[in-house]
């Protein structure tokens, strides 16, 4: 029926030598019923202007070449046997995909949050030892693990905390040690180091300081820098280490030096101490701003024996 005219399909596996024998030969198999013909891909017995036909287009995927072929008959036979022998050798992994490789995204470290301020970094009180007497610390994470422990109860009666280095807080707000509730009844040796570049902002109570409120406590040798104590309208005892003091406590040989800023809208406010009841203070210095309303001093807002 054909005669000399052999239909033969330039297939694109030249251009995509990825697709495998199965998906050729089921392409195949489609030309053959859209024709009603047999037809294959065997250029070994493809005459030359066969071949130079093959070679003019084998760039351009999908084209169907119609050519003359003295060969056309045999060429049709023999590639209807290797057809037969494609379609028994196709295997199923050909066209099986391998999974792609779970990989895991970064962790995110959940923020710390305590007495409703938001806290950067971490805390860290595994300094701690409720049987131990004296404790050092040198680094901020360690200074805020000592305002959450006293905050939470622990009072450090009769026991020593020493500071063993400076301690930069890179800019963060500090939570002040102590409150009414909780106060610091220990002793905390600075050791004549420097705590600096940090932020207290006192906005719902009073006794706003490094030190919120201490009682029967010590603040000894320790020298501040670079720092803010802000009070909103209405808070009281604003000071740079200490806000309230009371039973007996001292505080000695404190600074606050150049580059500090105290700012309070309410009353009781100094540069080392806002409020003295029954205690101490000598050998302190401040050289800060401070601005206040009622009972505002360059060292003690307020002083009562």
């Amino acid at each position: 029926m054909i005669g000399k005219y052999a239909i033969i399909l330039l297939w694109i596996d030249i251009s995509l030598p990825f697709l495998s024998n199965g998906i050729r030969m089921l392409i195949f198999m489609e030309v053959e019923s859209l024709f009603k013909v047999r037809i294959s891909w065997n250029i070994k017995k493809i005459s030359a202007l066969t071949m130079s036909a093959i070679l003019l287009f084998n760039m351009i995927p999908g084209i169907i070449l119609f050519v003359f072929a003295d060969d056309a008959e045999e060429v049709l036979q023999t590639a209807q046997e290797e057809l037969d022998k494609e379609s028994a050798n196709v295997e199923e992994s050909e066209f099986t995909e391998e999974p792609l490789p779970v990989q895991e995204g970064p962790k995110i470290e959940k923020e710390v949050v305590y007495n409703n301020v938001a806290s950067e970094g971490a805390i860290n009180t595994d300094w701690y030892n409720s049987e131990a007497e004296l404790f050092e610390i040198s680094s901020k994470e360690e200074f805020k693990g000592l305002a959450k422990l006293v905050n939470e109860g622990n009072s450090f009666l009769e026991k020593t905390i020493k500071l063993t280095d400076d301690i930069d807080i890179n800019g963060e707000e500090l939570v002040p040690i102590g409150t009414s509730e909780n106060p610091f009844k220990g002793t905390f040796e600075g050791d004549y180091n420097t705590i600096y570049n940090f932020s207290i902002n006192g906005t719902s109570t009073d006794n706003q300081g490094l030190f919120g409120y201490i009682s029967e406590g010590t603040i000894q040798n320790l020298f501040l820098s670079n720092f803010k104590v802000i009070a909103t309208e209405g808070i009281d005892n604003i000071g740079g280490i200490v806000g309230y003091a009371t039973q007996q406590s001292t505080i000695v040989n404190c600074k606050a030096e150049s580059s500090g800023e105290i700012q309070s809208y309410g009353k009781y406010t100094g540069g080392i101490a806002g409020y003295l009841e029954d205690s101490v203070i000598n050998e302190c210095l401040s050289n800060v701003t401070i601005s206040g309303l009622d009972y505002t001093g360059g060292v003690v807002g307020y002083a009562q024996n």
